[in-house]
């Protein structure tokens, strides 16, 4: 199926996991996998017999679904460890933009703004 992404990740994750835990440091690194078009090609139609009843956008959707928590990871660490500082950089963005919104875009959320909330208070008082 479509596990050697998820497990490439999963590897990523414990190897990262595993170095922030330890007391020396240790940073393990592991080879990755090269992308195999035809692999791919093979675990999407294993993945297409295996779920009949799901559509194409239905079967990405889930696939996307079940490789969110170590894709996120996989980003953070980027922006936490990469060689490369436009990578840091960029990666640090995009996290931030993803958890606090675009600077000048409307909040993502309805609840009120902590901050928001405190000034009104202030003003109705």
């Amino acid at each position: 199926m479509f596990l050697e992404f998820y497990l490439g990740v999963t590897v990523i994750y414990l190897v990262w996991f595993f170095s922030c835990l330890s007391p020396l440091g240790v940073v393990i690194i592991t080879l990755m996998q090269e992308w195999d078009v035809e692999d791919a090609l093979r675990s999407m139609e294993v993945e297409r017999q295996i779920h009949q009843d799901q559509t194409p956008s239905e079967i990405a959707t889930r696939i996307f679904d079940e490789n969110m928590v170590p894709a996120a990871l996989a980003m953070v660490h980027l922006a936490q460890h990469s060689p490369n500082e436009k990578i840091r950089m960029d990666a640090a963005k995009y996290v931030l933009e993803r958890i606090l919104g675009r600077i000048g875009d409307e909040s993502k959320s309805s609840e009120i703004n902590p901050l928001e909330k405190l000034l009104a208070d202030i003003v109705t008082n």
